[in-house]
């Protein structure tokens, strides 16, 4: 009977130590992580043409952001604070494709980087963000998208 005893302390202190040894942590606190976004509109601008759909991915860490421009794929660093709801990006780094199609296509992908600058906060009403300056005026205008590996 001690032995049968023994052997079930042994196995209960094993599930536990399994149960408590997990991988990479999730931020899943923050409503933002490892959500994808498809942009709506620049500074109130709706009327975007774009060669393919202009994105932005919050990694499940809530820390990093990548996604495509208009032109080009990007990713960088992001602080997002959910108490304040902040969200601060760093400088973002792009691959660097010219492209001449639709016309100012260039310019578009230079103000939709730009704008990242300007963004201090965000708010998040279901299936909608919009990235904001200090004085609350819609930045950047996203929509939520699900990709394949989301669901």
């Amino acid at each position: 009977m001690a032995s049968h005893r023994i052997f079930t302390l042994l196995l209960l202190t094993s599930l536990a130590a399994c149960a408590s040894s997990q991988g990479p942590q999730r931020n899943s606190d923050s409503p933002l992580a490892d959500t994808n976004w498809q942009l709506l509109a620049i500074a109130g601008q709706a009327s975007i043409e774009s060669p393919h759909p202009v994105t932005l991915g919050i990694e499940e860490t809530a820390k990093e952001i990548r996604g495509r421009g208009p032109c080009n794929r990007y990713f960088g660093n992001v602080q997002i604070n959910d108490e304040s709801a902040t969200f601060i990006a760093g400088a973002l780094a792009a691959t660097k494709m010219y492209c001449g199609q639709p016309e100012g296509v260039m310019d578009l992908e230079l103000k939709f980087m730009s704008a990242f600058n300007e963004v201090r906060q965000y708010v998040r009403d279901g299936q909608s963000l919009s990235l904001q300056d200090t004085e609350g005026n819609e930045v950047l205008a996203f929509t939520q998208v699900f990709l394949e590996q989301d669901q």
